[in-house]
């Protein structure tokens, strides 16, 4: 089998695709999951996005299977 991911030489990243048109891109045939995990008793998975304005940065996380944004940080 080949690479699990290839990178392009613009900086792009492809999970099961070798020509990804995004910064980063998963691809598959089946049911496609993203896993995103912590070991801590405390603090869960955490995504951080900058936004728009690029002044500050919106947080996703869940909670009891609920998922929350918030401007306050998660991590």
């Amino acid at each position: 089998t080949g690479a699990s991911y290839f990178a392009t030489g613009s900086g792009n990243v492809g999970i099961g695709t070798t020509s990804p048109s995004v910064l980063a891109q998963i691809f598959s045939i089946g049911t496609t999951t993203l896993s995103i995990d912590s070991n801590s008793s405390t603090k869960g998975g955490c995504i951080e996005i900058k936004d728009k304005g690029g002044t500050g940065y919106t947080y996703v996380y869940a909670e009891d299977g609920i998922l929350y944004s918030s401007t306050i940080s998660c991590k």
